[in-house]
């Protein structure tokens, strides 16, 4: 250990003692360290659960025509479904929930007009989703019912942008569409809604939804078209398995009530994640186009380090002459060259993280989907532990594939 920790003092000051060529091979590590991360940063996205949720015990509900085919649910199905977990005692499910995105709205507060992006959702969305509100409450049962008070909660990012942040929100009226609505919550800062690529301002319930937006409520009542996407609860301890199986007992009596045209309802359940199962394939493509390009850019920037690492090598013969005269073995000659090599690799590692933040947000931007008003949407990137931990393993691996060619030198020219 003490033979280690002396190498590791002298191979800081062999790098101190020469900065330019330390200072070129961080650089260029960095440029592809960084781009390695920043892939799989972006990647490592369409895999997390929603932010703001509490992902634990969350489940998509789908339906399903055929093998590997995932739709949403009717409405009428949708509230059939919750209505038979809500009166099944040992119901698999605490609770389920579901969300029409895609509504863009023109919205009055006092003079001032503006536009926001609507949601309407069932009264259970925001529990059934573990969503906080630092600030009023949740849309609850209650307010998705005929006659209710028209109630709206407000995104944290849209109530800080259009109310200044002022507690006094709440109580106040907005006018969505020209129809008025009281703002009786504003949601937790971490939640972007439950759609990829798609960022809601303002949540509503579906029965004064139904009620001030004629079109949709037509098709609510088309028990044929996919609308509503579902989430579900399980409950403690319950398996998915059991809660399918329910269900589809359900599905089953709606078969027999309301026989629909495409057939027998099916139904999947499938972890809540940004990248719905039916895109998989779509977004694995450009997954792997950038891969392989970041790969591709890895092993060339180990190249030019190794050949970079090999020239200063061949400057520092005499060095290494001394070195072996003063009676340093082979081995720990070896030992020197790829330490200073790791060393390289660990702090170009450290700048790649600061790059890799930007580089993904970039990509997010890049592949980022339009909605259905043409506004590109980012899928929401950050640097989390598990990028932290692949970079450290990154940056260690790459040293040691970039100096393992000129350690070999070293330790065949003492031999």
């Amino acid at each position: 250990m003490f033979e280690l920790a002396t190498d590791l003092r002298d191979s800081i000051r062999g790098l101190l003692r020469r900065p330019s060529y330390p200072i070129v091979a961080v650089v260029i590590l960095a440029l592809g360290l960084s781009a390695g991360m920043a892939v799989v940063t972006y990647v490592s996205a369409y895999f997390r659960p929603f932010p703001g949720v509490e992902a634990k015990g969350l489940v998509r509900v789908f339906g399903s025509e055929g093998e590997e085919t995932y739709q949403d649910l009717s409405y009428l199905d949708f509230l059939d479904y919750a209505a038979a977990a809500a009166a099944d005692d040992g119901s698999a499910f605490e609770g389920l929930a579901a969300v029409q995105p895609y509504y863009l709205a023109s919205v009055r507060l006092e003079a001032q007009t503006d536009f926001a992006a609507l949601e309407a959702v069932s009264g259970e969305y925001f529990s059934v989703l573990g969503v906080a509100t630092p600030l009023g409450r949740g849309l609850e049962p209650g307010d998705d019912v005929p006659g209710a008070e028209p109630a709206a909660v407000i995104s944290h990012e849209w109530w800080q942008r259009s109310f200044g942040g002022d507690a006094s929100v709440l109580g106040r009226t907005i006018y969505l569409n020209y129809r008025p609505f009281t703002v009786v919550g504003v949601a937790a800062p971490g939640f972007l809604g439950s759609v990829s690529g798609f960022r809601p301002n303002v949540w509503i319930p579906f029965a004064p939804f139904r009620d001030r937006y004629t079109r949709w409520a037509a098709s609510a009542e088309d028990r044929e078209l996919p609308l509503v996407r579902v989430y579900g609860r399980l409950r403690p301890g319950a398996r998915k398995e059991r809660a399918l199986a329910a269900l589809t007992a359900t599905a089953a009596g709606l078969d027999q009530a309301y026989p629909r045209q495409k057939g027998p309802r099916q139904l999947r359940l499938d972890a809540s994640t940004w990248i719905d199962p039916s895109s998989r394939l779509e977004e694995w493509s450009s997954v792997r186009m950038m891969t392989a390009a970041a790969g591709g850019l890895l092993l060339l920037v180990c190249a030019n380090v190794a050949n970079l690492l090999l020239s200063v090598a061949s400057r520092r013969r005499r060095e290494t002459a001394v070195r072996a005269a003063l009676g340093a073995s082979p081995g720990r000659l070896f030992r020197l060259v790829l330490l200073e090599n790791v060393l390289l690799s660990l702090l170009a590692g450290g700048v790649a993280l600061l790059l890799a933040g930007s580089l993904s947000h970039r990509l997010g931007a890049y592949f980022a989907r339009p909605s259905v008003w043409g506004i590109n949407v980012a899928r929401e990137t950050s640097v989390d532990l598990s990028v932290v931990g692949l970079a450290l393993l990154a940056s260690i691996l790459t040293g040691l594939a970039a100096g393992m060619l000129p350690a070999v030198r070293v330790w065949r020219q003492d031999l």
